[in-house]
């Protein structure tokens, strides 16, 4: 597995990404509900997607509505990361 994803994965990561975005007032806020620093959610939100370990984070807290797949649909085993 590449570490950056490209094309139709990323824009469907993008999309997910701002789903997930939208139920916080800001990118902080969706830092503190995962216990992470705002500087990694940034991150997450300039290059368009999110770490693996994001994605299992924000699929966890289930009111965000967006599941791991959604957010990283270039990974095809998830029993890797579980």
């Amino acid at each position: 597995m590449s570490k950056h994803i490209s094309g139709q994965h990323k824009r469907a990561a993008r999309d997910a990404l701002y789903r997930a975005l939208s139920k916080f007032n800001s990118g902080s806020e969706l830092a503190t509900a995962l216990g992470l620093s705002r500087q990694i959610v940034h991150r997450w939100i300039r290059r368009g997607y999110v770490s693996v370990a994001g994605a299992v984070q924000m699929h966890n807290i289930t009111d965000l509505g967006v599941t791991r797949e959604a957010l990283r649909p270039d990974i095809r085993n998830w029993k890797r990361y579980l």
